[in-house]
């Protein structure tokens, strides 16, 4: 009786090892969780607010500044109405943010809230002054290192939270690193333990099945009793070490509790197996209540990898959650640009519509004052349309939903269509246009993305030519290459603005300066459109003489379907 006594403390104590071994992953897990789960939780709800606080602030003031700016430049005051919404959100923009730094960056952010009121006395005095005067112009001057050092207070906030983010991410990264070695390490331990738990019993259970063969059971049972408790022991090991090891590699909620479960269900029929094995050597003269001892640890340690498999389950839920957030966090921002764009676009549809109407009257019923009046009115409202198709276009490259759908077509024909759309803008500014198109030139492109390319890169050549000034536009074949050239005699870029020339909301500061409108969108969409065409565009500008930009797409070798494709309304 000593040697199944023996078995049973060794049978003991190996799985009280295991359930230790278990329990530690999931502490180790549990632990790796909840710290990641704090530092995550820091991020959303004081770095991520700090940042976005501190950037509304910015904003705030570049708005101010820009209103103001164009007020005393040109008298109008129209501009004045971005410059007093600015100043009625300063307060609480600057309240939101003092209060988010004021654990860890009261310093900065007092500093910066200071540079902003003295930029502010400056401008509130600017602002009283004359438009276009001596003393406007003196107010600007001592406003710009004012403003300055605002920017510069507001980017050094900025890099502190941008650090703390970096510090933040860091440390995620490292704990998750370290609990993937640790539960590796205790995976293999578990293991080990298994193995030589599995071959130390069956020794101990070799001379328990001689002594049931000389009481007379056949050579034959005895090893199908052998075999039966040898693959229960292992198959309830080796079930809760694949559903620790489901857990660590993180499935699903669903996917954790059927691994739990079959667990256990291993687990139980492990016991079964080792208890009819039992029963067996029980019938033949057997091991008395001893025997049954075996079963019942391993019924126990089944439950217990349950129990575990349970919390490491809850545990993963959690962290689910909260990078759930993260995503819904960072979509945020493009699903209130697209909302917000559908919604603008039935009152607008209504406004445009209403002034045709209020056009199309009877000759002498408008004044040539209201005639002027409808005319600011359909040029806004088509500004204001080309603003929310691009904001719509860009929310559509964001997600992922911006399409391409190439066919034949001749490139030479989009860009007529798109010289004539634009020629009576051109007109208008006294600019000149000029387009030497030597076709047909086939290609594979959507007509209607490769005709807003066109529109976009000839309206910012118009628009940014003085006038008397020309625009060129030249289209041709050169080899296995199509190439659209357009020069013009403009303002030019700025060296230092070229790199972040194809940037979202990206202006040159020659443009913001002489209140050039625009969005900053028009070169972003371009880029990507020629990038689903496989194609490039280069811009090469100097400042004050002009500005080419060449478009070079993949040629196609087969002539394409003249017909296919509709000119853009002018």
């Amino acid at each position: 009786m000593r040697r199944e006594d023996s078995v049973g403390r060794l049978l003991t104590g190996a799985f009280t090892g295991l359930v230790a071994l278990v329990v530690g992953c999931g502490a180790v897990e549990l632990t790796a969780v909840l710290v990641e789960h704090r530092v995550e939780r820091q991020l959303v709800t004081e770095v991520q607010p700090l940042r976005t606080a501190n950037a509304e602030l910015r904003t705030v003031l570049a708005e101010a500044q820009a209103g103001l700016r164009g007020y005393t430049l040109t008298g109008d005051e129209r501009m004045l109405d971005t410059y007093e919404v600015a100043r009625s959100e300063y307060g609480l923009a600057g309240e939101e943010l003092v209060r988010l730094g004021a654990e860890r960056d009261a310093g900065a952010t007092s500093a910066q809230i200071d540079q902003a009121d003295d930029w502010w006395a400056v401008a509130e005095l600017q602002r009283q002054a004359p438009p276009g005067s001596d003393e406007a112009a003196g107010y600007a001057v001592r406003g710009e290192p004012l403003f300055r050092a605002f920017v510069a207070a507001n980017d050094e906030v900025r890099a502190s939270a941008e650090g703390r983010a970096a510090d933040l991410s860091d440390r995620v990264d490292a704990l998750r690193w370290v609990t993937i070695a640790v539960i590796s390490v205790l995976t293999v331990v578990a293991a080990v333990v298994a193995v030589l738990t599995a071959v130390r019993t069956r020794r101990r259970i070799v001379g328990p099945l001689k002594a049931v063969v000389s009481a007379g059971v056949s050579i034959n049972a005895g090893a199908a009793v052998n075999a039966g408790a040898d693959a229960s022991a292992g198959a309830a090991v080796k079930t809760g070490v694949s559903a620790g090891a489901a857990v660590k590699t993180g499935v699903s909620a669903g996917a954790a509790v059927k691994t739990g479960v079959s667990a256990g269900a291993a687990a139980s029929a492990g016991v079964s197996a080792v208890a009819a094995a039992s029963a067996g050597v029980r019938a033949e003269g057997g091991f008395g209540d001893e025997a049954r001892q075996g079963p019942a640890e391993i019924r126990a340690i089944a439950e217990a990898l349950d129990a575990a498999a349970r919390r490491t389950e809850e545990m993963r839920r959690n962290e689910e959650l909260v990078v759930a957030r993260l995503h819904e966090i960072d979509t945020v921002k493009t699903d209130f640009m697209s909302t917000v764009s559908h919604e603008l676009r039935t009152p607008l549809t209504s406004i445009s519509g209403y002034v045709e109407l209020m056009r199309d009257a009877e000759p002498g019923q408008l004044t040539a004052s209201q005639e002027r009046m409808l005319d600011v009115i359909a040029r806004n409202a088509r500004r204001l349309r080309d603003l929310i198709e691009d904001i719509l276009t860009l929310s559509r490259i964001e997600s992922g939903d911006f399409r391409t759908m190439r066919g034949p077509l001749d490139l030479a024909e989009v860009v007529l269509r798109a010289v004539a759309a634009i020629e009576p803008t051109a007109a208008k500014a006294f600019v000149g246009l000029h387009a030497e198109v030597r076709g047909p030139v086939p290609v594979r492109g959507d007509s209607a993305q490769l005709d807003r390319v066109l529109d976009n890169l000839l309206s910012n050549a118009v628009k940014f030519t003085p006038p008397e000034g020309t625009v060129t536009v030249t289209v041709e074949r050169r080899g296995d290459h199509a190439f659209l050239v357009i020069a013009d005699t403009g303002m030019g870029i700025p060296e230092d603005d070229k790199e972040a020339l194809f940037g979202r909301f990206f202006r040159a500061s020659n443009a913001i300066r002489q209140a050039v409108p625009g969005t900053g969108l028009g070169l972003a969409i371009v880029h990507t459109i020629l990038g689903n065409h496989d194609g490039t565009i280069d811009v090469r500008s100097t400042e004050n003489v002009g500005t080419t930009v060449t478009v070079k797409l993949p040629a196609d070798e087969l002539e394409p379907a003249f017909s296919g494709g509709k000119a853009r309304e002018g």
